[in-house]
């Protein structure tokens, strides 16, 4: 047997027996399944139940009459089609199809989506088992990085040239603009000059 359940509207939730032969849909009461909606035309279509078929006929309605999305004249329909008139939708449904469970998600929708319980992982999907969260056995605690103390002395040439540049840039001229507040340039230059051989003097010394 097939039948006819409506997803919205007038008749949303609803769900019609299709007799044997033709079932006349339409704004019209006098039509084996009237819909009182405006987009609805007074004889909007028809479906007809055969012994190996079941088909819908498109009766010039103003609206049209759509399957699955596709707008019709004529057509075959098969189980969990999606009819719309205008903007009812309805879904067409074999009841024996559904007895021998080919279609679940006509039976009970919860069967479709599971519940997440035990008892519905027969009906339906595995329900997903709720962990309690676990720290990851490789989380050990880790050290913070260490940082190399930027105040030790690099080796080889390249090492030598960045702490002069430093010694440079952190010690001398700012000792420069200061001592020059304080006396004339030239001797301000040439105290740190001498400091400087002396600097690098020494540090030569120690590489």
């Amino acid at each position: 047997m097939w039948v006819l359940r409506f997803l919205n509207g007038p008749l949303a939730g609803q769900i019609i027996n299709l007799k044997k032969g033709q079932n006349l849909i339409g704004r019209n009461p006098q039509c084996d399944i009237p819909i009182a909606h405006p987009g609805i035309s007074k004889q909007h279509c028809t479906i007809k139940v055969s012994a190996n078929e079941i088909t819908i006929d498109d009766l010039n309605s103003s609206n049209g009459t759509f399957v699955n999305g596709l707008k019709i004249k004529s057509y075959k329909l098969s189980p969990n089609d999606k009819i719309s008139l205008y903007d009812i939708m309805a879904e067409i449904i074999n009841v024996a199809d559904v007895n021998k469970g080919f279609s679940p998600a006509v039976l009970n929708p919860l069967n479709f989506y599971g519940t997440g319980h035990p008892s519905d992982s027969a009906a339906g999907l595995p329900p997903t088992a709720e962990m309690p969260f676990q720290a990851n056995a490789n989380d050990e605690s880790v050290p913070p990085p260490t940082h190399k103390n930027n105040l030790s002395i690099p080796r080889g040439l390249e090492g030598f040239i960045k702490l002069a540049q430093n010694y440079i840039d952190e010690v001398v001229l700012p000792g420069i603009y200061k001592l020059a507040e304080w006396t004339e340039f030239k001797y301000v230059l040439m105290i740190f000059m001498g400091a400087f051989i002396i600097f690098v003097t020494t540090l030569s010394s120690i590489l």
